[in-house]
């Protein structure tokens, strides 16, 4: 098993990571390899009721997934990730028609 490093896990703020969430975030990367949680391993806060991945300096410079759970949060932070990869739709390039006679 690959453990997630200590860097990924951010203490300072507060609200200790349980080592259960810890155990959640190994085996949701172990089970999704090449996802970008396991690929980019973000850090997990814990706030409150709510845990937060997150890839970068802060929620507003970086990409960031909530959730209740780990998983969830997990999960919320990959469909976060893979949007800023994509075009939005009215953006997306659409050649025009040839019409040949």
């Amino acid at each position: 098993m690959n453990k997630i490093s200590s860097s990924l896990v951010d203490l300072g703020n507060g609200a200790e990571v349980p080592a259960t969430a810890i155990e959640e975030m190994e085996r949701y990367c172990e089970t999704h390899p090449r996802g970008p949680a396991a690929v980019r391993k973000p850090r997990l806060f814990r706030r409150g009721n709510n845990f937060v991945v997150l890839l970068g300096k802060s929620v507003g410079q970086g990409i960031a997934g909530f959730g209740p759970t780990v998983p969830a949060a997990l999960r919320a932070f990959e469909q976060q990730y893979l949007k800023m990869l994509r075009p939005p739709s009215d953006l997306e390039f659409n050649p025009p028609t040839l019409y040949v006679r």
